[in-house]
């Protein structure tokens, strides 16, 4: 278990300590507690020491819950895939809080259209973001605390004005951070100036929190295995139908213990 959602907020108004007695071989929890104002359960997670006892490491008096409080969740709020989002009056989200990831990944919902300027605050192990193609600008500063970030992968076609190191807050980057974008909108981004630029192809895709590329060659398309972030661990599992793993794709992955190609791949860079 890694995520709850307390959800029917009009009818919730405490947990049993042994709801969540079954969680503490599994690592860092995080409990999402919506409430709006005046709701009870606003007051009543913050009493129930009971919780704390019965997740409690007793060994290291360290807790793996996280509790995210303080932020009133209105009835157009939702959780979703590890992230919080709050539903716009035309039915566009806009992404609140990344609260989890997957291998690394956080994948941002198609519909999104606004990125909060504190949303990543909680995803420091944050290797790659990958923005929708409906998002019409990203805040400065929101990546202030994703140090760890390599890929901020822009889809094929999604224009964003003003990407630059203030992104960032004045904080640095990652030496292996670049802006991923598709060899028809390389130029613009180059022009613009201030992040390096890397392209994945014609179009590309992040599977596994691997990031894949199309290419044409002959008049056929090719898919490439283009980058592995460093933080990648354990075995890689190429995706079949790959053709060609990139030359230095891999370079620097020293938690890497293996990979598992396909018959399909035609070609391993260097």
């Amino acid at each position: 278990l890694r995520e709850i959602s307390i959800a029917r907020r009009d009818d919730v108004v405490s947990v049993s300590a042994d709801a969540l007695s079954g969680t503490k071989e599994n690592g860092h929890l995080s409990i999402y507690v919506p409430y709006t104002e005046g709701h009870g359960l606003r007051t009543a997670y913050r009493l129930s020491a009971d919780w704390w006892w019965a997740l409690l490491d007793i060994p290291t008096w360290q807790s793996p819950v996280t509790i995210i409080k303080d932020r009133v969740m209105e009835e157009e709020t939702f959780l979703e895939d590890g992230g919080l989002y709050q539903r716009n009056y035309d039915g566009t989200c806009r992404l609140l809080q990344a609260l989890s990831t997957d291998d690394g990944t956080f994948i941002v919902r198609k519909d999104t259209t606004e990125i909060a300027k504190d949303a990543l605050a909680f995803c420091e192990d944050l290797s790659v973001l990958v923005l929708p193609e409906a998002l019409t600008e990203l805040p400065e500063g929101v990546l202030s605390h994703s140090r760890e970030l390599e890929v901020l992968f822009v889809p094929a076609g999604l224009r964003l004005p003003s990407l630059s190191a203030s992104l960032f807050g004045g904080e640095e980057s990652s030496d292996s951070f670049a802006l991923w974008v598709s060899a028809d909108d390389q130029s613009y981004y180059e022009e613009a100036g201030g992040l390096p630029v890397r392209t994945y192809g014609r179009q590309g895709e992040v599977h596994g929190g691997v990031l894949y590329g199309t290419q044409e060659e002959e008049g056929e398309s090719r898919i490439l295995l283009q980058y592995v972030p460093r933080s990648f661990r354990g075995e890689l599992h190429i995706l079949l139908g790959t053709a060609e793993v990139a030359d230095g794709a891999a370079k620097g992955c020293e938690s890497l213990t293996a990979v598992s190609s396909t018959y399909t791949v035609e070609r391993i860079g260097n």
